[in-house]
């Protein structure tokens, strides 16, 4: 009885191991869609490119999304040679009992004959940062 006891312990034993060794390994799958490779090198997708790049908005997505825009619309016209100035304004304002602050942006293109026109080549969102590519034609 002892030695079919010891015969069965022992093929369970090999068993296992065998059952071990025989599975092939495969390799991690990433979670989810990888990165893409022009937000490191946006140049890879055409010559007159911009990349759009803004964080968390306080008034939502539709606003982060117009402020990528603008930006990546700004990138390519300073590639096309359209004068670009940008003007931030912030003021603050305190007393004993309150304070106020406002910031102010503005954005202006003088463009000398040109049009700037682009289209939107792709768009990744990466925790609270949007980025938006867009393509100069």
């Amino acid at each position: 009885m002892k030695n079919l006891l010891k015969a069965l312990l022992m093929t369970l034993l090999a068993t296992s191991l065998l059952a071990c060794v025989s599975q092939p390994q495969q390799p991690a799958q990433p979670i989810g869609p990888q990165r893409p490779a022009w937000i490191d090198n946006p140049q890879s997708v055409g010559d007159i490119v911009g990349l759009g790049r803004a964080g968390y908005h306080f008034k939502g997505a539709a606003a982060q999304r117009e402020l990528a825009t603008s930006r990546a619309l700004d990138e390519i016209a300073r590639q096309m040679g359209v004068t670009v100035s940008n003007v931030l304004v912030a003021s603050r304002q305190a007393t004993n009992t309150s304070h106020s602050s406002s910031l102010a942006t503005s954005t202006e293109q003088t463009v000398k004959g040109n049009v700037v026109n682009a289209v939107v080549h792709g768009e990744w969102k990466e925790g609270d940062t949007l980025y938006i590519l867009m393509v100069g034609r």
